[in-house]
């Protein structure tokens, strides 16, 4: 199958919505990044099925085209500076829907996406890079230095014959909280602990029984010896790798807990980590060689030192 179509959006494009600590700011940004476009860019291929005041649905129109409840009404921990959302499998209303990602027991707020941590129209600068069925959202919210992360849709499944249930949702926990090691989607297993993570829920288990679960994501650590959870942080490779003058980089793989072990259940498409510590500036862009020839990548930093690299063409698989 062709790869789907990635657009990246920035703060800093033309006639780009604001995020601020505002109500509603979020869904004004998802909106018009997922849905309608802005100045000369397309929309992502999302709808907005259901809305209320200050809340919306926005359903992925490829892969498994689960929803995303977004709460954008100040009624977070944080007031207008956070956001909360739920994954759905499907929905018929703004409040009505089934099967939930986190469940409530599981976390009764669902995600926190942070916009910003004052509560005022303070402008924060954003990236947001999205497929019809998969995007992240990364906010300087100005609690630190990087991007706070977050993260929705497909993930790229090893399950034989396709995966309706492979659909993520990733991001903070806590509420009102600005401490940079709990931002989860630059968060990772060491390679002792593969458990899962805080703020990573998975729709299904692979076998499409049941209901969301807890899953955990690692990356390459027998390269790197992570020392650290944050990806891009305390690797031990030197930049640039000196025998080839190269920047080495792996996928972000989803682990799945089953009797007491760990199975790989997909890796998160477009998201890589670099294998080494922080190597470029933020926003810095380079291009694939070798295996990665004809892809192009972005660099993205993030909260507790760390970096993630955004493929930023139409070259996710």
């Amino acid at each position: 199958m062709p790869s789907p179509a990635v657009t990246a959006y920035y703060s800093t494009d033309i006639s780009a919505p604001v995020l601020s600590g505002t109500v509603n700011s979020l869904i004004g940004l998802l909106h018009s990044c997922l849905v309608t476009g802005y100045g000369s860019k397309t929309g992502a291929g999302w709808t907005k099925p259901f809305s209320g005041t200050n809340n919306a649905v926005f359903q992925a129109g490829g892969g498994n085209g689960r929803f995303l409840q977004v709460f954008d009404n100040a009624e977070a921990t944080g007031g207008a500076k956070e956001a909360r959302t739920f994954g759905f499998e499907t929905m018929s209303g703004m409040l009505s829907g089934i099967n939930p990602f986190p469940t409530t027991t599981q976390s009764v707020n669902g995600i926190t996406i942070r916009k910003s941590n004052t509560a005022d129209a303070t402008a924060r600068a954003w990236v947001l890079i999205a497929t019809d069925a998969t995007f992240y959202l990364f906010v300087a919210t100005g609690d630190y230095t990087g991007s706070h992360g977050f993260g929705f849709g497909d993930f790229t499944s090893y399950k034989t014959g396709g995966d309706a249930y492979g659909t993520f949702i990733i991001g903070k926990q806590i509420e009102n909280d600005a401490t940079p090691a709990n931002e989860r989607l630059g968060h990772a297993g060491n390679m002792v602990s593969q458990a899962a993570i805080t703020g990573h829920y998975v729709c299904r288990n692979y076998t499409g029984v049941g209901s969301s679960i807890n899953v955990g994501k690692f990356i390459d650590g027998s390269k790197t010896l992570l020392t650290s959870n944050t990806l891009g942080s305390n690797q031990f490779i030197l930049y640039p790798n000196a025998p080839d003058g190269g920047l080495w980089m792996c996928p972000v793989w989803i682990n799945q807990a089953v009797s007491g072990n760990y199975v790989l259940r997909g890796h998160l498409p477009g998201l890589w980590c670099p294998l080494h510590t922080v190597p470029l500036n933020h926003l810095d862009t380079f291009s694939g060689t070798g295996a990665l020839a004809g892809r192009t990548f972005q660099a993205i930093s993030i909260p507790n030192a760390g970096q993630l690299l955004i493929e930023t063409s139409s070259t996710w698989a």
